[in-house]
């Protein structure tokens, strides 16, 4: 069993928020039919108010709810549970293997499909004064029941999650 999920989230848990990891892709039959199934949930859905999905950002958008599902599921299994984190911004993902849309999507999709819960990034200014310096905290993100009973459903438990998902690193 994964993790019970905490009653209240206080800022200790998402101050404690460990980075989300691109570089994770499923490895196992279980970890892809997970992905699978959660991607194809996803694309129905952002293809809800269009009139067709784009078959060549599929695989795209695969790759990024693998990266999602991949980071949650392993920060989750850890001894120390704890929520992911990435930042909200376009250039945040330059020459990474997800662009930024493409996570977006992925990100709202999984948010709206019940799979993942988010805490929105905030801003704050750090010295008191109105002209700032400015500092912030990224957008936190850790799975909901929901997403983790249908991990165990294609068998990826706690103790799988190292060998269903592993690094990958980009290639090009």
């Amino acid at each position: 069993m994964y993790a019970p999920l905490p009653a209240e989230i206080a800022s200790t848990f998402l101050d404690a928020a460990k980075p989300l990891s691109f570089s994770l892709v499923p490895a196992s039959a279980a970890a892809e039919g997970l992905v699978e199934a959660i991607a194809g949930q996803v694309a129905e859905y952002g293809a809800a108010g269009r009139k067709r999905q784009p078959r060549k950002k599929l695989g795209d958008q695969h790759r990024a709810v693998g990266t999602i599902t991949g980071s949650l599921l392993k920060r989750w299994s850890a001894e120390q549970p704890a929520c992911v984190w990435h930042s909200a911004k376009a250039e945040g993902f330059t020459e990474l293997p997800v662009g930024y849309r493409l996570f977006k999507a992925a990100q709202e999709g999984m948010i709206a499909l019940g799979y993942v819960s988010h805490a929105p990034g905030i801003r704050f200014n750090a010295s008191g004064f109105d002209s700032g310096p400015w500092s912030g905290r990224a957008s936190r993100m850790w799975p909901t029941e929901k997403l983790l009973a249908l991990a165990c459903e294609h068998g990826v438990t706690p103790g799988h999650v190292p060998d269903a998902f592993r690094f990958q690193m980009p290639s090009g």
